[in-house]
């Protein structure tokens, strides 16, 4: 089964072409390996008034404003190796440390320091000295997910046993219904009118009779019928 990684290559075309929209409209240096949410919204000048440093994750809905409300511009400096969580907010003049990690929906009105860990309104250091992988993620979280995904994950040839399975079942069923709704009948040439309606006359069988298939309800098999039900 393909995942949504096949749409990989695709958004990565469109991370460079936005990058490109934001360093001509806002100013902004973002190195090519960072990873920024094409949510994401920045409020520059000239060039160098938002720079993101190497892989580092920017999520969705995030806020960077490097413009004074008095028109002057405020450079933003984010650090390599940081996360800056969905819907975060960073004001003007504010400088990241490189591995930091911003929690989601955080206003970052001062600097924060290398190896921190910082969230609310006002953001404040929560955690210091804190290790972390490329775009800010701690090393505890990849390993989590391996430990996951080696438990949890069925392999390849249960899910096919499983498929088969079901398609067998579903097979099974459709012939049960099959069975419940058409039947064939021997009848003699003085069936009734009631007989020949929705039929389809085949040749004649060794007997002389004619086989008539036709649909008969569920319900109605206990009912009386002229011929033989096969």
């Amino acid at each position: 089964m393909r995942s949504l990684n096949s749409l990989a290559p695709l958004r990565k075309f469109l991370a460079a072409a936005r990058g490109a929209w934001l360093a001509r409209t806002a100013g902004a240096d973002i190195h090519p390996s960072t990873s920024v949410s094409l949510s994401c919204t920045m409020i520059g000048g000239p060039p160098g008034s938002i720079v993101i440093g190497e892989t580092t994750l920017v999520a969705f809905k995030t806020l960077l404003i490097a413009r004074n409300p008095d028109g002057s511009v405020s450079p933003i400096h984010i650090g390599a190796r940081c996360f800056i969580g969905g819907g975060s907010t960073i004001l003007p003049g504010v400088t990241i440390g490189d591995g930091s990690v911003i929690a989601a929906g955080s206003i970052v009105a001062n600097d924060i320091p290398p190896r921190c860990v910082a969230g609310g309104n006002p953001a404040r250091i929560l955690r210091e000295d804190v290790d972390v992988l490329p775009y800010g993620r701690f090393p505890e979280a990849a390993k989590n997910q391996a430990k996951y995904w080696s438990e949890n994950a069925p392999p390849q040839p249960t899910r096919r046993k499983v498929f088969s399975f079901l398609l067998v079942v579903s097979l099974f069923l459709l012939d049960i219904k099959g069975m419940t709704e058409n039947h064939i009948i021997f009848s003699d040439g003085a069936s009734s009118q009631t007989q020949r309606h929705n039929s389809i006359d085949l040749p004649h069988d060794d007997r002389g009779d004619r086989i008539l298939i036709r649909k008969i309800a569920p319900n109605s098999l206990d009912g009386d019928h002229s011929g033989a039900m096969i």
